[in-house]
C-alpha cells in the first residue's frame, strides 16, 4: 500500500515513460508521425495519460521532442565529406524554420549550428567517434541513411 504523500513510485514511473517517449522520438523522426496523440497511441496511452505522466516526471512533450529532434540534428551537423550537409538543409530536415533553428540550438548547446559544424569539422574531421564523443549516446545512428523528417 502507498501511503498518503508517497510519490515515489509513480515519480519512477513517470521517468520511463518519459524514457519511453524519448526513445520513440529519437527512433521514428522522420518516419512517423509524432504528434502528442499518434505518440500516446503508439505507446498504448490516451494523449491525457500521457501529458499527466511527462508532467509527473518534470518535463512536456514538447520539449522532449524539441530535445530528441535538436540532438539528431546536432548528429547531421558533424557529418563529413559526401554526406555533409549544410545548416539550413538540417534545419529543414528536422522540420525547424533556420531562424528557429540556429536560436533553439544556441540555447541548449551554447553556439550556433554553424560554429558547432565548424569547431566538430576542425577537431574530428566530422567522423562517426565525432558524433558519439559530443553526445555521449554511442548510438552509431550517424552511419544510417539520411532520414527524412516532416516540418511541423
Amino acid at each position: 500500500m502507498i501511503a498518503v504523500g508517497d510519490l515515489g513510485p509513480q515519480r519512477a514511473h513517470a521517468a520511463e515513460t518519459a524514457e519511453q517517449v524519448r526513445r520513440f522520438v529519437r527512433e521514428n523522426a522522420g518516419t512517423a508521425n509524432l504528434r502528442l496523440s499518434e505518440v500516446a497511441r503508439s505507446l498504448d496511452w490516451s494523449p491525457r495519460q500521457l501529458r499527466l505522466a511527462l508532467h509527473q516526471a518534470g518535463t512536456t512533450y514538447r520539449e522532449v521532442r524539441q530535445d530528441e529532434t535538436l540532438r539528431i540534428a546536432r548528429d547531421l551537423l558533424t557529418r563529413n565529406g559526401p554526406h555533409a550537409m549544410a545548416v539550413g538543409e538540417v534545419a529543414v530536415r528536422c522540420g525547424f524554420t533556420r531562424t528557429w533553428f540556429s536560436e533553439a540550438f544556441k540555447a541548449r548547446y551554447g553556439e550556433t549550428p554553424r560554429e558547432y559544424q565548424k569547431r566538430v569539422w576542425a577537431v574530428y574531421g566530422g567522423s562517426t567517434a565525432a558524433s558519439t564523443a559530443e553526445s555521449g549516446t554511442g548510438s552509431g545512428r550517424l552511419g544510417d541513411p539520411v532520414p527524412t523528417f516532416r516540418a511541423k
